[in-house]
């Protein structure tokens, strides 16, 4: 009979915790349409918005909430400046907005 050490296994396994908050970037017409129906107490757009959302950890995440690049609406975080975030790369809280069409 083969036997296989669980408990072992359970003493050893380590959980990796998850710090990450999660940030919805709103660069299109329809996140900005669930974002404005979540601001009229409409809570039934918080699934949708997920497919919106990028993580931060959660010392990235205090950083862009002080400088203010983060807004909160009803308890979501949104991106309040598209231009520190990039497809490839995800936010980035150090870049300098180019131009003043960058601010929102």
């Amino acid at each position: 009979m083969l036997s296989i050490p669980f408990r072992s296994y359970a003493e050893q396994f380590k959980l990796i915790q998850d710090n990450s908050i999660g940030i919805v970037i709103d660069n299109c017409q329809e996140t900005a349409d669930l974002l404005n129906r979540l601001k009229n107490k409409d809570f039934s757009v918080r699934r949708t918005l997920q497919k919106y959302t990028v993580s931060l950890n959660h010392s990235a995440f205090e950083e862009a909430f002080k400088t203010g690049i983060l807004e909160e609406v009803e308890g979501i975080f949104r991106l309040n400046n598209p231009s520190y975030y990039d497809k490839e790369t995800g936010i980035d809280i150090k870049k300098i907005p180019n131009d003043e069409n960058d601010i929102l």
